[in-house]
């Protein structure tokens, strides 16, 4: 399959990303295509499509189940999943990702660190809105702050 990455593999260019670590859809998308954004052949454009058609497909179905009606966005582990399930196998590997799955991504155990963060942040930010709530105690208080602040 063509790829537009030269002799670098598809391991290093995922290691490079910027921040986190991509999706394989991100990382095949990035790889499958030119330098001016079209795809190197018809069948990673076609592998392409069928994929953002199903995480599309599943970011709808869970935004319809919803209670809250918020837009859901598929996380980068239930992404790489539909990736698995869509993309062709060719020799017991997975097509269009080449050595990618000799570095680290997003399985079971990555994700679940992530999670167990989210949840840490998320604990984190409600106490920190419990203490500054506590603090200012409504509007005289928050005007208490800033008068005590107040260098005049």
């Amino acid at each position: 399959m063509l790829h537009s990455m030269g002799q670098k593999p598809h391991a290093g260019v995922r290691l490079e990303w910027p921040k986190r670590l991509p999706s394989l859809l991100q990382l095949y998308e990035r790889t499958h295509k030119n330098k001016a954004g079209q795809f190197l052949d018809d069948k990673s454009e076609q592998i392409f499509n069928d994929l953002v058609a199903r995480v599309d497909d599943r970011q709808t179905q869970l935004t319809q189940q919803s209670t809250d009606g918020l837009p859901v966005t598929l996380s980068t582990l239930e992404v790489d999943r539909i990736y698995e399930e869509v993309v062709p196998k060719k020799n017991g590997r997975i097509l269009g990702i080449g050595s990618v799955n000799d570095v680290p991504r997003a399985t079971s155990s990555y994700g679940q660190i992530r999670d167990e963060e989210v949840t840490e942040l998320r604990k984190e930010l409600a106490s920190t809105k419990t203490a500054f709530t506590a603090r200012m105690g409504g509007v005289e208080g928050f005007l208490d702050v800033i008068a005590a602040t107040n260098p005049e």
